[in-house]
């Protein structure tokens, strides 16, 4: 039996990072309003008298972005300031309505309005839009996550990647031999952090692991050989057959389907699925399963090579049940997903764990 470590954005959560599209935001916005301007395009503040020597403090001790537009809004008269993206603007507006930030389904979202009203210009003006922020977000990452803090692997996430699996049988030197730890892992990390690499050089995992495989499925920072993939990914949605009628390819730009033959991390994962002989059993680490990577899921959950998917669940009966309601979509044979699926009974949370910064 192999074994498949889906690891998303909950992952880098629990230990700790501000890896939330809202956390990336945050600093961003903060940053516009303290330099009174905004390099990239996407907002314009106009400069006045009123930016104060204190300026930059008061807003360095915002910690939402409500809070921050809380601020900035009731000074309003004498910090003005506008979108110049639709996009950004359209994000801002969400979160202050939904608490909640997501850029990419955000951007589906917009694509879909540029189809259907037909605008190639505003096609044009959202994909270069997304690009800018897509650049912002790789360096957010880069320095304000992975060179500001100190990460420590967890004896908790250590136990869990050592679980024994299903017992398999193995021949090793013309003999049959039953081993109790996965035949081969992978983690499929569809983080840009490379925190994973951490657990791997442990002990504990080269001996009974072996030489588990990461496959950085959406790429890594400033890496010109894996360049991070950050789009959408839903080809079974109704509006996307449509949309490859247009004859238009930059609907296709920022489609996950197509950044994935930039490299050869999809193919991999393929071969990992279709190898898995005595079929694979999935783990999920802090990964939504929403809909911005559903071909991907699709293939991996429905595959018949996939004998189980157990979620390490954050937040109760609901956050597993929200996961599983994610992960139906991913669905055609929903027979099929009952029978994979691991219980909440038989499922335990994720470990939670605090990094500090650097000094």
């Amino acid at each position: 039996m192999n074994r498949l470590i889906i690891l998303g954005n909950g992952f880098d959560l629990a230990h700790g990072l501000p890896t939330r599209y809202q956390d990336f935001m945050l600093h961003y916005l903060k940053d516009v309003f303290k330099k009174k301007h905004d390099a990239s395009g996407l907002m314009s503040v106009i400069k006045t008298n009123y930016f104060h020597d204190k300026w930059e403090e008061s807003i360095d001790e915002i910690d939402s972005i409500e809070e921050l537009f809380s601020y900035i809004n009731l000074r309003a008269d004498i910090v003005p300031y506008m979108y110049k993206s639709e996009l950004l603007s359209c994000l801002v507006r969400d979160f202050n309505k939904n608490n909640w930030i997501d850029i990419e389904a955000e951007y589906y979202r917009l694509l879909k309005e540029c189809y259907k009203g037909n605008d190639k210009n505003a096609i044009e003006e959202l994909n270069k839009d997304f690009e800018t922020l897509k650049s912002i977000l790789e360096s957010y990452l880069k320095k304000e996550v992975e060179e500001k803090y100190n990460f420590m692997p967890s004896e908790e996430f250590l136990n869990i990647f050592l679980t024994k699996t299903t017992r398999y049988k193995k021949e090793i030197f013309g003999k049959s031999k039953y081993s109790d730890f996965p035949e081969k892992t992978v983690f499929l990390n569809f983080n840009y952090t490379t925190n994973i690499e951490d657990y791997l050089i442990q002990p504990e995992i080269i001996h009974h692991l072996g030489n588990p495989e990461v496959n950085y499925i959406h790429g890594e920072l400033e890496s010109v050989e894996n360049p991070i993939i950050f789009g959408f990914g839903d080809e079974m949605d109704k509006n996307y057959q449509e949309i490859e009628e247009l004859n238009n390819n930059a609907y296709f730009e920022h489609i996950k389907s197509f950044q994935y033959l930039k490299t050869a991390n999809y193919q991999d994962l393929i071969r990992f699925s279709e190898g898995s002989i005595e079929g694979y059993e999935i783990y999920i680490f802090g990964h939504s399963c929403g809909l911005s990577d559903r071909t991907l899921l699709n293939h991996v959950f429905e595959h018949d090579n996939c004998k189980s998917i157990k979620i390490f669940y954050h937040n109760g009966i609901k956050g597993y049940t929200n996961t599983v309601y994610e992960i139906s979509r991913h669905f055609n044979d929903k027979a099929s997903m009952r029978t994979k699926i691991v219980p909440f009974e038989k499922s335990i949370p994720t470990p939670q764990v605090q990094l500090k910064k650097k000094a």
